[in-house]
């Protein structure tokens, strides 16, 4: 929502992106009325695409008036004025659509004609602001119950984005000490969405299909699908197998249900023992879904050994940025990542 902050006036426009933004975005119009034409970046698209969903929501409070656009931005109940007031009305009255709103008060009174509180009835809802010079204008934001609240990109998205009800694996998937990239992917299984081949298999046509992408790639044998992959493929299978006895997963089978029963109690704690369970599963699901593409989209495919020693060093490199507190137990798994002694707090710490 950077384009609504520099519409504003919120960020500075001494800044050089900012700058830029204004001479070749925005070009002295409003961002609630800039175009949206073909040809534009993709990020300038979906900026100008979320308007309408946050413009209910943002509004501007006026201190000395010298930054909130009169005719475009919200700054009373029933604005902005533009709903009312064509453009052609405003320029033929002597105003400009950069107006703002000091621009339109003089001396304590509105500049508009009388006349207009017959034609544009709303404005007699319109109370005169009193201008403050030492005070620059605010921008508000209301959220979903019309709360006033700080604005940021968190509070924007909390408003605007589509809510459901908490899964029970969301601590499993994201978790402060997380690899993203991983656990993205652990959030497409956990949804079922990545695009193997029984998912796909609804959008065959006719007899053609290539047969050799129907099972799984990395065996030959079995079908290409969630629960195959992960992990009753002999492949990821054996992968898994020498990863989950580093973590609280050994007594598991190779079987997701499984394997989900024993983590999910497990991922309500932060304790370090949850963190290497959850980062193993997750980064053992990433490069097996990986390797299942390179089998079969490309030549360089590597055997199990070499694939459970990518994991084994990707996990390790993120447990060595995070500092525990643990018994001995906690020392010994560990130790078993071949994480070195001097990364650890004292025991009792």
């Amino acid at each position: 929502m950077c384009g609504f902050l520099w519409s504003q006036g919120v960020l500075s426009k001494g800044k050089a992106k900012v700058k830029w933004v204004h001479s070749y975005k925005l070009r002295g119009r409003s961002f609630w009325e800039v175009p949206s034409r073909a040809g534009i970046s993709w990020g300038w698209h979906k900026l100008l695409q979320l308007r309408q969903s946050v413009r209910p929501f943002a509004s501007s409070k006026i201190g000395d008036g010298k930054t909130t656009l009169a005719w475009h931005d919200k700054w009373d109940q029933d604005g902005p004025l533009i709903r009312f007031i064509s453009p052609r009305k405003i320029a033929r009255a002597g105003f400009s659509l950069q107006d703002k709103v000091a621009d339109i008060i003089s001396e304590g009174t509105w500049k508009w004609s009388a006349a207009w509180y017959d034609l544009f009835p709303v404005l007699i809802n319109y109370k005169v602001h009193v201008i403050n010079n030492v005070i620059h204008d605010k921008l508000i934001w209301c959220d979903g119950s019309g709360n006033e609240v700080p604005y940021s990109a968190s509070s924007v998205w909390n408003t605007i984005r589509i809510k459901g009800p908490e899964v029970g694996w969301v601590n499993l998937v994201w978790f402060s000490r997380c690899i993203p990239r991983h656990s993205f992917l652990l959030w497409l299984v956990m949804k079922k969405k990545l695009k193997t081949h029984d998912r796909l298999k609804p959008w065959d046509v006719g007899s053609a299909t290539n047969h050799n992408l129907v099972c799984c790639s990395l065996r030959k044998t079995g079908p290409d699908s969630h629960s195959h992959l992960f992990f009753e493929c002999s492949y990821s299978a054996q992968v898994w197998i020498g990863i989950k006895h580093l973590t609280s997963l050994a007594n598991s089978s190779q079987r997701w249900e499984d394997i989900l029963a024993i983590l999910l109690p497990l991922s309500k704690s932060n304790s370090a023992t949850s963190v290497i369970a959850r980062l193993a599963l997750a980064a053992t699901v990433y490069f097996v879904w990986q390797e299942r593409n390179n089998h079969m989209f490309t030549n360089n495919q590597r055997p199990p050994e070499q694939l459970i020693k990518a994991i084994v060093d990707t996990v390790r490199l993120r447990l060595v940025t995070i500092k525990f507190k643990g018994r001995e137990k906690l020392k010994k798994l560990l130790e078993d990542w071949k994480v070195p002694r001097s990364l650890l707090l004292d025991i009792g710490a």
